[in-house]
């Protein structure tokens, strides 16, 4: 089976909007990290996610280099991944408080 380019992207926005939504709203319960269990000011996991992020979004450019997709098929790309952990995020929290 091959994988076309359009899928390797999808695949990286995916994990570029989960990064960058864990980097936007970092996961703290109680002043401590959900993952490692320290405060966010000494939390390792972010910047550990802010790493992967850079290169998540670098491996974002150099498959646009090689695709033939549009600018705004990418970002259309890259806004439904970033919808689709939006709402991942909301169904886990929800299913916490319930």
């Amino acid at each position: 089976m091959k994988i076309t380019v359009r899928a390797q992207i999808e695949r990286v926005a995916g994990r570029i909007a989960a990064f960058q939504w864990f980097v936007d709203h970092p996961r703290i319960e109680d002043g401590r990290c959900r993952y490692c269990g320290t405060t966010a000011a000494s939390c390792p996991c972010i910047g550990n996610t802010k790493r992967n992020l850079i290169y998540w979004e670098n491996r974002l450019a150099v498959l646009r280099a090689e695709g033939t997709l549009t600018p705004r098929e990418v970002e259309g790309i890259l806004k439904g991944s970033r919808r689709m952990v939006k709402k991942r995020e909301r169904d886990e929290m929800l299913a916490r408080n319930s």
